[in-house]
């Protein structure tokens, strides 16, 4: 796979897990709506599917905080950082 298809690739992935959210922002504010119309049952079905359409977007994204966390965190191995001994 070639750099444009690539990029391509992932607008596509980008723009589907952009789409999932807008449509799981707008079920989440309008739940009790829903509810009130007897159709609490389809709210809460299409938000379980578009929870699981955006768990690996989810996911990789508290992986690179997590990352980014332990990139700013000194780590108490790392020479000259170690304020116990010297």
């Amino acid at each position: 796979m070639n750099l444009q298809a690539a990029i391509a690739r992932n607008r596509r992935r980008q723009a589907r897990f952009q789409k999932y959210e807008r449509i799981l922002r707008r079920l989440r504010q309008r739940i009790c709506d829903y509810d009130d119309a007897g159709k609490g049952d389809k709210a809460s079905h299409l938000i379980a599917r578009c929870q699981t359409i955006l768990a690996p977007f989810h996911e990789a994204r508290r992986r690179n905080v997590q990352a980014a966390k332990l990139e700013r965190t000194p780590s108490a191995f790392e020479p000259g950082l170690n304020h116990n001994h010297g």
